[in-house]
């Protein structure tokens, strides 16, 4: 009997999802290093050539996820750390094993009759750097060796070799027919077949429908290899295993591949599997063990990093960066702070010498944004070893005007300043006036 051999997920993570996990990181997380419930999608309608592929972009963080149409869910964990040494030193196997536990302790309840989609699950380790905007990150598809290998007792049979292009027409015809009845696509059926027709069945009615000769598991495959299913058909294999050892020895599993060419679908490239069900004891004290962790770009076991401190607004990084530091001093130090409440402030600031270049500098460090600056003379050649915001470009030239000069100076420090500059004469009025020295001679 021939060993099945499967696709594991390649991770693709869009953009958005890291900008995402940011504005959670800043806003929300702060340092609780929690686990978080997350959502990734994968097709059943890859190309040929292309890998299996579980995405995730900005909406993986929503509590009510709806796939799109036409894309399944998977299920995710995420593990945000808050160093990268603790990044680094985080338990991998302690978490892969975890996540094996909590995934034969589903296969014991039964759960899946109700939520086959479930089958599909991820963990995401990740370290933001959100001075740099570097993400370090790593993917685990958990799934269990049980049984230690799956084997067939047929050879893998594509569709479009086995069936004829009436019957296949009739196949698609029905799965449509069953999908767009249910507000999401199902991961899993039943498929009962009689003669050129069939019959879509709840994944739940498995036990009713399992011992009949003509039903098939249909399952939807993002695999594109000819004879390797995907990773969501293994745990599906190994569920069947644990559920009906000993009370049947083999089930039929279709891998449906739905694949549009010129526009029209056809399941053509779909694979027939009859999958051995040995007998085996399932309730065994230990869990079997888990295996999923992704390998990186070089092929080997290890994390991945992306940069996106190219792709971003300088203006933004440098918001980010500013907020994250007061962030950080927020939660360690003082939770109750209000840091909102500096950001809508607006600060007006009378001379722009020595105190009001200081003033400025540490307002712009606690997160004001707005200042107006008031001020009618110029910079001269005694100010900028003093005042903080001038240097001696300023004074060139008869010297700049101080208000203008000083906005100038906080807008390049930090370009998301809004600084208004004003050169007013301020009228002194009921100040004792000194007599000229003449006079009093």
């Amino acid at each position: 009997m021939a060993h099945i051999q499967f696709a594991p997920f390649s991770s693709v993570v869009d953009p958005g999802f890291w900008h995402k996990l940011t504005e959670k990181k800043l806003n929300e997380y702060g340092l609780d290093d929690s686990e978080r419930l997350i959502h990734g999608i994968f097709s059943d309608g890859n190309a040929p050539g292309m890998p299996p592929q579980l995405n995730l972009d900005y909406l993986a963080f929503n509590s009510q996820f709806n796939p799109p149409s036409q894309s399944f869910p998977a299920y995710g964990i995420l593990h945000n750390t808050n160093t990268l040494e603790s990044f680094k030193e985080k338990d991998k196997k302690l978490l892969l094993a975890n996540a094996g536990e909590e995934l034969w302790k589903d296969f014991q309840s039964g759960v899946f009759l109700q939520e086959p989609e479930k089958l599909c699950r991820f963990l995401l380790l990740t370290f933001a750097d959100l001075k740099k905007y570097h993400f370090y990150y790593w993917f685990a598809f958990p799934a269990l060796k049980f049984p230690e290998r799956s084997t067939l007792t047929e050879e893998p049979a594509m569709l479009e070799n086995i069936y004829s292009p009436e019957k296949l027409t009739s196949l698609i015809s029905a799965y449509h027919s069953f999908q767009t009845d249910r507000p999401n696509y199902a991961t899993c059926f039943l498929i009962q077949e009689d003669g050129d027709n069939f019959t879509f069945y709840e994944f739940a009615q498995l036990d009713i429908l399992i011992s009949k000769r003509n039903v098939i598991v249909g399952v939807c495959d993002p695999s594109s290899l000819d004879s390797y299913p995907g990773w969501p058909v293994r745990n599906l294999i190994s569920f069947l295993t644990y559920k009906y050892t000993g009370v049947v020895k083999s089930i039929k599993v279709l891998c449906v591949r739905n694949r549009t060419h010129d526009g029209v679908k056809h399941f053509g490239k779909s694979v027939l599997l009859t999958v051995d069900i040995p007998a085996l004891n399932k309730n065994i004290a230990d869990v079997p063990e888990c295996v999923g962790w992704e390998k990186n770009e070089r092929q080997k076991l290890g994390p991945r990093m992306v940069n996106l401190s190219n792709t971003m607004d300088p203006v933004r990084l440098a918001e980010s960066a500013v907020d994250l530091n007061l962030k950080l001093m927020r939660w360690r130090l003082l939770p109750d702070l209000r840091l909102e409440k500096f950001a809508s402030t607006k600060c007006l600031i009378l001379g722009s010498g020595t105190l009001g270049c200081n003033v400025a500098r540490l307002l712009m460090s606690w997160g004001i944004r707005h200042i107006t600056m008031v001020d009618n003379s110029k910079v001269s050649f005694s100010n900028p070893v003093r005042q903080t915001l001038f240097t001696f470009e300023h004074c060139l030239e008869g010297g700049q005007p101080k208000a203008q000069a000083a906005a100038s100076s906080l807008r390049t420090i930090f370009p998301g300043m809004f600084i208004n500059p004003s050169c007013p004469e301020c009228p002194y009025r009921n100040i004792l006036r000194i007599p000229d020295a003449s006079a009093i001679m």
